[in-house]
């Protein structure tokens, strides 16, 4: 469109009017359930990030929002952020079109809008940028003509709604999109929001070069919806829709049991709904039920009864006694008082009672409430009594001597016997009479720390070989002699140390070989040792040397294993007696054992004698591999059964008896031949093939 003058054009856009419907006072209160759940966000302090729904009661909501909590299950985690593109796919990082973010609320309730986004508009002219993000720079901008091909040019470009040719290409205002500073209506907001509520339509003013439109001027959009506002803050038709309660308005609270509101001293409190309109604060000024308090004259718990729980009146006092039945007012026992708490609830403990205790003797005081005084009293405490605890007849013998024992502060016993000698074991030497029977030094052996020989073996051995006397040291007091230290008994034989060790006149006795010395076995026929597999063993002396260790390595005969190449039974021959190979299956149709060709498990040969009579069967293993062992001297040929769908190969192929397949197709067997004693065949192969 070419502009002549100044023009407006027009957006059309189509406006929804909300009704508002008004109600009585009663349909526009907010009712509230103390005791219903209800679901917040619990942003714990300083971790935002571990935000997280939890369901409460509805009036512990409060205390949660203060704290920080926000009404409502969580929708993202405070803080977090997510990359924004409201554009095509296709423009993201193209030319000058960008991404930008969305952060979550602090109240984890919703993202905030995409900031930093840059979005396609049209091109514009000369400024190097690709603004409508297609990969182009300034597409559809026209180069001025040269005044040299008939039009003087009065402008590089074309100077949009003017009239003029300004760029001398025979068109007037070409490429123009709008009149310059001419202005349009717009709305970049949700479609649906544009003139509904708070949200309005603003303008956008066209470029100075007529190219395109700038920004949008004096639109609003939706945002959170603000309670008691009475306007349609998100633009939604309602205005104050989502609110719980006008702002700052208050209602009666109570959050004591069902039934008790009212009754006694509980009353209700009061709640004021917060700035937000989204929910109440706490409960202020509301009195429960509190434990019943005696004496006040009031109903402290709310359930209609006065001081129903007190037990005695607050300060009033009670005899008491905790003594036995019948010893109250009995020699020392006496009867005490308790007092009843200030609460009147219960009675402290018994105060100034004397009840029975043991009896102290030598006070004159019955004590223990029996109407006795000083009953069980042995001595008068204090006093002192001689004492002797040794044999009757010693006290006064040898060193023995009386002591004294003094009667306890109880009067119940006396104490320990002090100073008093009983007696003792005899000390051998020290002229006295130790254990108090008249005679100094009686039951001595020995004269003390004297030494004298001792020996413990078998007669006859002290001296003979390694064995030899030693020394015994009689003790301190005379009575016996200390430990035989030193002396050498027999032992039994230690092969290999050339000594008598049992001390019976000859040395390494009973020992059959040196102890952990080694000596070659085998247990093998005669003459089979280190020929074919068989070999020799090492058998190792015990640590002991009387006897050998088990023969470790040796190989003996054992039967002959066909196709091994061994002479498993030591005989000098390898695979005697085996005839025998190979089947496989001749993947390339050459008759030929080729590298990786494999074998053919499952085929049955037989061996037969010159007349055809069955001697032996064999079945091939998952190798191919087939044997017959023991093949006693004759004549025989082999025989072999087809699978099914396969046929042999060509016979006799390549030169080489061990590569070739052995059988023809036709007859299925092998040629005769003659077999020695003791001989081995181990080339009779057969190679199949499938059907062409």
């Amino acid at each position: 469109m070419r502009y002549l003058g100044i023009s407006v054009a027009f957006v059309a856009v189509t406006l929804t009017a909300a009704g508002c419907a008004g109600g009585d006072a009663d349909t526009d209160a907010i009712a509230k359930t103390s005791l219903s759940n209800a679901q917040i966000c619990h942003i714990p302090p300083g971790d935002a990030g571990a935000a997280r729904t939890i369901t409460v009661v509805s009036s512990a909501i409060p205390d949660h929002l203060a704290h920080g909590d926000s009404n409502g299950p969580c929708v993202c985690p405070p803080g977090e952020q997510w990359t924004c593109y409201s554009a095509a796919p296709q423009t993201d990082g193209v030319g000058a079109c960008r991404q930008g973010v969305r952060t979550c609320d602090a109240d984890a309730q919703g993202y905030s809008s995409c900031v930093g986004e840059i979005v396609p508009v049209a091109e514009h002219c000369r400024d190097g940028i690709d603004n409508d993000c297609d990969g182009a720079t300034d597409e559809g901008c026209r180069t001025p003509i040269r005044a040299d091909e008939g039009c003087v040019p009065t402008d590089e470009y074309e100077i949009c709604g003017d009239g003029i040719d300004n760029d001398c290409n025979e068109a007037v205002d070409e490429d123009c999109v709008c009149a310059p500073r001419t202005s349009s209506l717009c709305y970049d907001g949700p479609p649906e929001a544009a003139g509904v509520g708070a949200c309005a339509i603003g303008l956008r003013y066209c470029d100075s070069d007529g190219t395109g439109y700038g920004g949008c001027i004096g639109e609003v959009w939706p945002v959170d919806e603000v309670c008691g506002d009475n306007i349609d803050d998100n633009c939604d038709g309602v205005a104050d829709d989502g609110c719980v309660c006008p702002a700052d308005s208050t209602m009666a609270c109570y959050d004591g049991p069902s039934g008790t509101g009212g009754v006694g001293i509980c009353r209700n409190g009061v709640e004021t709904c917060n700035t937000t309109g989204t929910g109440y604060g706490a409960c202020v000024g509301a009195i429960t039920p509190l434990d019943e308090v005696c004496a006040d004259g009031l109903d402290n718990d709310c359930d209609g009864q006065v001081d129903e729980t007190c037990f005695c009146p607050p300060s009033s006092t009670a005899a008491c006694y905790s003594g036995p039945a019948g010893t109250e007012g009995i020699g020392a026992c006496t009867a005490g008082a308790r007092f009843c708490n200030a609460d009147g609830s219960e009675y402290g403990a018994c105060a100034g009672e004397i009840t029975p205790v043991d009896e102290i003797c030598g006070d004159n005081v019955d004590n223990d409430c029996d109407g006795v005084a000083d009953d069980g009293c042995v001595c008068v405490p204090g006093t002192s009594s001689s004492c002797y605890a040794g044999p009757p007849g010693t006290d006064g013998v040898g060193i023995c001597r009386t002591g004294v024992e003094l009667c306890d502060p109880s009067g119940m016993g006396y104490g320990v016997c002090v100073g008093a000698i009983t007696p003792l074991d005899e000390v051998c030497g020290d002229g006295l009479d130790n254990d108090c029977d008249g005679f100094e030094d009686d039951g001595c052996v020995c004269v003390p720390s004297s030494v004298s020989p001792c020996y413990a073996g078998p007669a006859g051995t002290q001296g003979v070989g390694t064995c030899r006397a030693g020394e015994q040291t009689c003790n301190s007091i005379g009575m016996g002699y200390g430990a035989c230290v030193g002396a050498i008994e027999p032992v039994v034989d230690v092969c290999g140390d050339n000594l008598d060790n049992d001390c019976d006149g000859v040395a390494d006795d009973g020992c059959i070989c040196v102890p952990s010395s080694q000596t070659a076995c085998y247990s093998g026929p005669a003459g089979t040792a280190g020929v074919g597999v068989c070999a020799v063993g090492v058998q190792t002396c015990s640590a002991d040397g009387r006897s050998e260790g088990q023969c470790v390595g040796a190989v003996l005969p054992g039967p002959e294993v066909c196709g091994d190449h061994l002479d498993n039974d030591c005989d000098g021959s390898a695979d005697e007696g085996c005839v025998g190979d190979r089947a496989w299956l001749d993947a390339d149709r050459d008759g030929i054992q080729d590298a990786g060709e494999l074998g053919f498990a499952g085929v049955t040969f037989s061996l037969r004698n010159a007349n055809g009579s069955l001697v032996a069967t064999a079945v091939t293993d998952v190798n191919g591999t087939y044997w017959f062992s023991n093949v006693p001297a004759g004549f025989y040929f082999l025989a072999v059964a087809r699978p099914v769908g396969f046929f042999l190969t060509q016979l006799n192929a390549g030169g080489n008896d061990n590569l070739d397949s052995d059988m023809h197709d036709a007859d299925l067997r092998s040629p005769t031949f003659s077999f020695p004693a003791n001989g081995s065949i181990d080339h009779i192969d057969v190679g199949f093939v499938p059907p062409l």
